[in-house]
């Protein structure tokens, strides 16, 4: 039995792919053809200032960094970790039954998501149109986020269907290069899709996350 595993995060500018190393213990405690597993989380990083011109300051100070060091209002994190299996059905002294002799035997996909947004420690005494201000560029913050998200639960979804959808090979070691191979796919268009997201709407600016 032979296995392919790997973990991989946001893309440059919104997080990385990187190796790893001992995800394949979810197939040995009993996840064997499991479905996506999602969990996500919110934080909070608080701003203290009183004026809403004091707020753009705080945040452009202490909004939350990407790997690059670049600053932003919000950012989704996320990593997705992915094994799967290959058994050989050849044993020991028994001759090929046919060409077919390695086939998928497990696979399991997670995905961490972390959502950082701003929180005005102010904003119950703010005056009405501050605090008018401040919800609409929370919610559209949010929305923005949200399409980050769904970025990558498609992405780690993807992952999941290419791991289900791989057929059975003559050898696990091509089948590990094949599956290595479109999740290297998969990663690159998430990372493009990501980038186009934030070209597009400059950040969230077009969708209102303006203060």
């Amino acid at each position: 039995m032979q296995e392919a595993h790997g973990r991989c995060g946001r893309p440059p500018g919104r997080g990385r792919w990187r190796g790893w190393q001992a995800f394949a213990l979810l197939l040995a405690a009993g996840a064997s053809h499991a479905e996506l597993r999602v969990s996500e989380r919110t934080v909070h990083y608080d701003l203290a200032a009183r004026s809403l011109d004091a707020l753009r300051d705080e945040i452009r100070r202490n909004g939350p960094q990407d790997e690059s060091g670049r600053r932003y209002d919000g950012l989704t994190a996320w990593t997705i970790e992915w094994a799967a299996e290959f058994r050989d059905d050849e044993l020991p002294g028994r001759p090929r039954a046919g060409p077919r002799r390695c086939r998928p035997d497990g696979h399991a996909v997670t995905l961490d998501l972390t959502v950082t947004v701003p929180r005005w420690a102010h904003r119950d005494r703010a005056g009405r149109e501050a605090r008018e201000r401040w919800d609409a560029y929370l919610a559209a913050l949010v929305a923005h986020e949200a399409q980050h998200r769904a970025l990558a639960v498609d992405g780690a979804r993807r992952i999941e269907a290419a791991l289900a959808a791989t057929a059975p090979g003559e050898r696990c070691r091509d089948l590990q290069w094949q599956v290595e191979k479109v999740v290297n796919r998969i990663q690159q268009r998430l990372g493009v899709d990501n980038r186009l997201l934030d070209r597009r709407t400059k950040h969230g600016r077009e969708q209102g996350v303006r203060l």
